[in-house]
């Protein structure tokens, strides 16, 4: 499957999680199971403002064309390494780089702000230039350099790992 049509089934995905986040009122969308823990709004927060972040990343990138080599062996592991990780069950600290997650965001706001993110997106990867593909573009905090493509796979990895608290916290603010 082409890197268009991967995106486009992960923006799917995206929409169709916050669809049925509509149903909840938005105070349980901020409430939180327990004090430190994140709420659903914080959650969808941190996935936004990394994926406005990954995406503004690559377009700087696209543009100077700084450090952009071939990928590798080492891309393939890194890209990898940070499939196997998100799939697992673990707690991970967030990149110091990122800011704290909002409570006081609402659904409405996410949604348009995912959606515009998503739609940006899809068109950085319809317009790719040719000569970049297959080259390391994003430089992951912890994962290092990957291609596009891995980027891609990064999203919707990172997304479907927070998938399920999203889902538990659903369950629990519907109790």
């Amino acid at each position: 499957m082409n890197l268009g049509k991967r995106f486009a089934l992960f923006s799917t995905q995206v929409k169709q999680t916050l669809a049925t986040l509509e149903k909840l009122p938005p105070t349980q969308l901020s409430k939180q199971r327990e004090a430190g823990k994140w709420s659903i709004n914080q959650i969808l927060h941190h996935l936004l403002v990394s994926h406005e972040g990954i995406l503004k990343y690559i377009q700087y990138k696209i543009q100077t064309r700084e450090n952009v080599r071939e990928s590798g062996f080492k891309a393939s592991w890194n890209s990898f390494w940070l499939t196997v990780t998100l799939k697992l069950p673990l707690k991970m600290k967030m990149p110091a780089k990122l800011p704290a997650p909002s409570n006081d965001i609402t659904l409405e706001e996410l949604q348009e702000r995912f959606h515009q993110n998503l739609n940006d997106f899809q068109q950085l990867i319809d317009n790719y230039p040719q000569e970049l593909e297959g080259k390391v573009i994003f430089k992951h905090p912890f994962a290092g350099r990957i291609t596009l493509s891995q980027t891609v796979s990064f999203l919707k990895n990172h997304f479907q790992h927070h998938l399920p608290q999203i889902k538990k916290l659903q369950a629990y603010t519907t109790q």
